[in-house]
């Protein structure tokens, strides 16, 4: 598994469109998606990221990382500001198969 979550470890960017640049997620992200404001569309509350601790923030990196074994990116804007996460969650090297989760 070393190998899938080298990419994670890697500041290059994964894939570039015109608009947006897909790059790994790293544990500085974590402090920018903290950052979010709270959504206030009436659909949208309770979606918002749970709001964490400085400690809360590294362990959480590191389960997701480590013991969940996700595999995330952060997506940014041509002035490169982080507009969202993508990420792979159950991960399945023998069967060539996750899931994708999308965070806007």
């Amino acid at each position: 598994m070393a190998s899938v979550m080298a990419i994670a470890d890697r500041r290059e960017a994964v894939a570039l469109g015109p608009r947006v640049r897909v790059r790994p997620f790293t544990r500085a992200d974590v402090d920018q998606w903290q950052a979010w404001p709270d959504y206030s569309e009436p659909l949208l509350v309770g979606t918002s990221p749970r709001r964490m601790s400085p400690d809360q923030r590294v362990r959480w990196f590191e389960d997701i990382t480590q013991r969940q074994r996700q595999i995330p990116f952060a997506v940014e804007d041509e002035q490169g500001h982080m507009i969202g996460r993508i990420f792979l969650r159950h991960v399945r090297r023998e069967e060539q198969s996750a899931v994708l989760g999308i965070d806007l």
